[in-house]
């Protein structure tokens, strides 16, 4: 099977999921920042607990800033995904299709075998 699953359904994609990923992201963010600031021993431990909180809070904003613009820059679905895309809604149609076909020669036999009251002679 392509999508192991007996009767695939199309998805819009990550839907909810990609707010969450994209909360951890800004959180994981904020706190590499913060872990670089209080754990790593660097120049930085020489500064005031507020000028380190100032050096968190750019450094953070900083790189949600650059997550942004690149996030807007890459609008553009990989051809790879477009390919996939494609290739599962064509076997979706294809299922479609299939079923309405059975379901029409399922009529047809079902029609044949009913008697209706009218008989030729």
């Amino acid at each position: 099977w392509i999508t192991c699953r007996p009767f695939p359904a199309g998805s819009e994609g990550l839907g909810e999921w990609f707010l969450i990923l994209d909360v951890i992201l800004y959180v994981a963010i904020c706190m590499n920042c913060l872990l670089l600031i209080t754990v790593l021993r660097t120049d930085l431990d020489l500064l005031t607990a507020r000028e380190k909180a100032i050096v968190i809070v750019v450094i953070s904003l900083s790189l949600i800033v650059i997550k942004v613009i690149l996030r807007v820059s890459m609008h553009e679905k990989p051809q790879i995904l477009v390919e996939a895309i494609d290739h599962n809604r064509d076997f979706v149609e294809s299922l479609r299709l299939l079923r309405s076909k059975d379901q029409a020669v399922r009529r047809r036999e079902l029609h044949d075998h009913v008697q209706i009251g009218i008989h030729e002679e």
